[in-house]
């Protein structure tokens, strides 16, 4: 298919289906050579010369592209291609950037079992939806640049491989269980301007370099947390690790308070933890250096003070410490907590914030119900599930368990969180206010 001297290809008026077995040649000098808005082109060639050519500085621009070639060397192209809808590679099917030119995507990326040769170009995700890379085998990018307003999403059986440099401009990107890894054993490059990683794994290999989480590469920089909470971890080095490998880094949401007896390694005693973690793994040969680490928790309870929380470990349900507190800064319901003086070793763990005062503490109280009774019978609650009366009832930023009673709402009442277990009732006459979350849970 060729388009030469001024013509115009003008199919904007209609939802087109244009298969091309061979070439794409646009040597017209026209401003818009290819007039569309709502179709498909489909390259399904078995010859080796198969590309997309154009004399145009800004590329060429499809609504969706299809790759469905057969031929070992796959479709080429010799400038950007901008897909305005979805890309889809079909099975031994190969998209081929010799060239090492730029991928711009507004919809979906679905490789359904061919492949993509990344070159050294820049696949961007600039849609105004969510977007979703889908590829059961991975996908790998050399470069990848997200500037949505939408979410990017992995398909649930999809990892991600960015092997250079991965900017984050605007979006958020949902993991979905899966992991999005950057760097393939050699230097890389995370670019962080807005976004927020959650519901799945960010893994990063680490040279044998200093790692700092505000000074680029960013080597030490997860920007980790909930569809809306920025919860990052940082990693900043005070000694360089002697050989490279790769840190992960996956966050957990939590709203239920831990009770805990515990005494760390400064001898602070802790009475509570957040069900909040981080969840950090070293591999891959990752040894030496000495470490600080930080990790911010957010939609706590504006009550008590900074000093009384700390950094944990609670790898395996069981609790650690080590290293030295990093004092707390933020606010109570954002604190941001850290320790430094941390080995390789130390760095594997599951990290969450503690207290020492179990009982004014923005980690979250809660309150559980051990008899039938009026919400605000102050006999009905207990601070511990089957535990004695509390003589209290649960306060407006509190987290309460109706669990194997009755509680009536018999006055307006307001809450952060509402737990309903199996055999638990939630009735009552009066309006219930529930600020953030009411789970029901089996037969409650």
């Amino acid at each position: 298919l060729t388009i030469a001297g001024t013509a115009v290809l003008d199919v904007s008026a209609s939802n087109y289906f244009i298969s091309v077995g061979n070439n794409w040649n646009v040597t017209s000098t026209n401003i818009n050579p290819f007039e569309e808005r709502s179709g498909t082109v489909t390259f399904n060639g078995s010859s080796a010369a198969t590309s997309i050519s154009t004399v145009l500085a800004s590329g060429e621009t499809f609504y969706n592209l299809i790759v469905n070639n057969t031929h070992a060397s796959g479709l080429s192209f010799n400038k950007d291609i901008t897909v305005l809808r979805d890309l889809t590679i079909n099975s031994s099917a190969k998209l081929n950037n010799t060239s090492n030119k730029n991928i711009f995507v507004a919809g979906n990326w679905n490789n359904n079992g061919g492949s993509f040769v990344p070159g050294t170009g820049t696949v961007t995700f600039n849609g105004s939806s969510e977007q979703v890379i889908t590829n059961t085998s991975g996908e790998t990018f050399y470069r990848m640049e997200t500037n949505t307003t939408g979410t990017l999403k992995l398909e649930a059986s999809s990892d991600v491989f960015v092997t250079n440099m991965l900017t984050m401009t605007a979006g958020n990107y949902n993991l979905n269980t899966r992991t999005l890894s950057l760097g393939n054993g050699a230097a890389n490059t995370l670019v962080r301007t807005s976004g927020i990683m959650y519901d799945g794994t960010f893994k990063r290999y680490i040279p044998a370099t200093a790692v700092s989480s505000t000074v680029a590469p960013l080597y030490g920089l997860y920007p980790m947390g909930t569809a809306t909470s920025f919860r990052p971890f940082e990693i900043n080095s005070t000694v360089s690790p002697s050989a490279g490998g790769y840190i992960a880094v996956t966050h957990t949401d939590g709203t239920a308070p831990i009770n805990v007896t515990y005494t760390d390694n400064e001898g602070s005693n802790i009475e509570r933890i957040t069900e909040m973690n981080t969840v950090v793994v070293v591999s891959g040969g990752l040894s030496g250096g000495t470490y600080n680490v930080n990790a911010t928790s957010t939609d706590l309870v504006n009550m008590g003070q900074l000093t009384d929380i700390k950094m944990l470990t609670y790898t395996g349900s069981v609790m650690g410490s080590a290293g030295t507190t990093i004092a707390t800064s933020g606010t109570v319901v954002s604190p941001k907590v850290g320790r430094s003086g941390l080995s390789v070793t130390d760095l594997s763990n599951v990290f969450v914030a503690g207290t020492i005062n179990s009982t004014q503490t923005p980690l979250i109280q809660c309150y559980y119900t051990i008899a039938d009774g009026n919400w605000n019978n102050p006999s009905i609650w207990s601070l511990t599930s089957g535990g004695p009366t509390c003589n209290c009832v649960p306060t407006t930023n509190g987290y309460a368990v109706v669990e194997n009673h009755t509680a009536n709402v018999n006055v307006a009442s307001q809450i952060n969180y509402i737990d309903i277990t199996s055999g638990g009732i939630l009735n009552g006459t009066a309006n219930m206010i529930v600020n953030r979350e009411v789970n029901v849970k089996n037969n409650g």
